[in-house]
């Protein structure tokens, strides 16, 4: 639907507003917040004016002012909420995986994007399914709640995650390829590699909050 004609219909706030989870990413928020109000995610970036494939992918990078107001308008939910969604600024921007998508040569459907992680687990003990900030991270292998592996791709039909395409209104706990749950069950991580990991996001929080400090300082002097 363009976005002249959804806002007749919904007016200057839409129908549902859908609170962040804790530690959220921005793009997961987005695509819950295009299904509760009936708009595939395929189709609501053009309502924030943010076009192409991976638009919310996008966004978790950079959030234009424009449309952190739109979406304030829209929803109510606090400025400072929402740009907290987002890995801006990010000092940790190296290590983000990718967000580029490529075919596979062995298969001409399948499309393999690295942009983000996720536990199954997770996913299939939320109330309201979402993805977190932390699965951006390529230094992150397992969750760290289950101790489970971290998947990058759908187990069914091993295309990537890319809930920004999805033409339907289903939720993102679901492939946009082929539709099926991304809930399955991986294998433990060992015990030394979760401990290097915690060693390493430890490390990680450091050097980020030493950055924030930086930051600071230098806007104050």
């Amino acid at each position: 639907m363009p976005a002249h004609r959804y806002a007749r219909v919904a007016g200057n706030r839409w129908p549902m507003t859908v609170v962040p989870a804790p530690g959220e990413l921005l793009s997961s928020w987005l695509h819950r917040l295009a299904h509760a109000n009936g708009v595939p995610p395929r189709y609501f970036g053009g309502l924030l004016g943010a076009q192409g494939g991976n638009w919310s992918a996008r966004l978790d990078r950079g959030l234009p002012d424009y449309v952190l107001q739109l979406l304030h308008d829209r929803t109510q939910v606090p400025l400072d909420d929402i740009a907290g969604l987002t890995v801006t600024p990010d000092p940790l921007i190296r290590l983000r995986l990718p967000l580029h998508s490529t075919r596979r040569k062995s298969n001409a459907l399948a499309f393999q994007t690295a942009w983000l992680q996720f536990c199954p687990a997770c996913l299939n003990e939320d109330e309201a399914p979402y993805f977190r900030r932390g699965w951006s991270l390529a230094t992150r292998l397992s969750c760290f709640h289950h101790g489970c592996r971290l998947r990058d791709r759908c187990p069914s039909c091993g295309n990537g995650l890319a809930p920004f395409r999805q033409g339907q209104l289903v939720p993102q706990q679901f492939c946009a390829f082929c539709g099926s749950h991304l809930g399955k069950r991986t294998s433990h991580s060992s015990p030394g590699v979760r401990r290097l990991e915690r060693l390493i996001d430890d490390l990680l929080r450091l050097y980020s909050a030493g950055h924030q400090w930086r930051s600071e300082e230098r806007r104050v002097g």
